[in-house]
């Protein structure tokens, strides 16, 4: 089916008039424990600050009952969304709305120290992990919960976007049967770092064992 992007030069007053009230109609948002193991049943690191995990969830039948213009009026299962690095759910509204649009169910889950999720700095502005196993592992647990009641007995897509991407590829590695297809935007695999990755992996090792691992990259701000 064809989806009509929104008008560019009509933007704001779509977005403000029709496709956020449309969003906010057909959403939930919810909570999550963070997960505990790893894919093999390896107990993640004991976190210092909890919390739990928030998601945006927003569902195809709710959204056709609203008769929007150009919906397809059929269900075809849950898209599951993960984003990208400093982002968080609410900046991927355009994005829900042409999946509802197209009959799609919409999950869309705010990383560790992203969105409303629990942060592990007490400064709001830097994101730090203590284990990258911890996002992948948190991911999958939100996919193979929130996301398969979502599909309803449908498909479950994945589409992810730059550290999302790092972190949906590697999920599709450790769960390969989770989610039907994937759409991978970007995705975070090998960073530019301007040097052999092994010898960035050495010195930023170097750094962290100085006791630097939770300070901006030199240079940064």
């Amino acid at each position: 089916m064809t989806i009509t992007l929104i008008d560019e030069a009509r933007y704001d007053a779509e977005m403000d008039a029709t496709v956020l009230p449309a969003l906010q109609a057909c959403m939930t948002e919810g909570w999550m424990e963070p997960a505990t193991v790893d894919w093999e049943g390896k107990v993640l690191p004991k976190l210092e600050r909890p919390g739990r995990l928030h998601y945006y969830r927003y569902d195809a039948r709710t959204f056709d009952a609203l008769r929007e213009e150009g919906a397809s009026g059929v269900f075809r299962g849950a898209i599951v969304i993960s984003h990208g690095f400093t982002e968080f759910g609410r900046k991927y509204s355009e994005m829900v709305w042409y999946f509802l649009l197209a009959g799609y169910s919409v999950c869309v889950f705010e990383h560790r120290g992203h969105g409303h999720s629990a942060h592990d700095m007490s400064n709001p502005s830097l994101v730090w992990i203590d284990d990258w196993r911890r996002y992948v592992a948190d991911f999958a647990t939100f996919a193979q919960t929130v996301g398969r009641e979502a599909a309803d007995g449908g498909p479950m897509y994945l589409y992810c976007h730059s550290m999302g991407g790092g972190i949906g590829a590697a999920v599709l590695e450790r769960y390969p049967s989770l989610f039907d297809k994937a759409v991978l935007s970007a995705p975070m695999i090998a960073p530019v770092v301007g040097m052999p990755t092994w010898i960035a992996r050495i010195v930023v090792g170097v750094i962290c064992g100085l006791g630097f691992g939770k300070s901006r990259v030199f240079g940064h701000t």
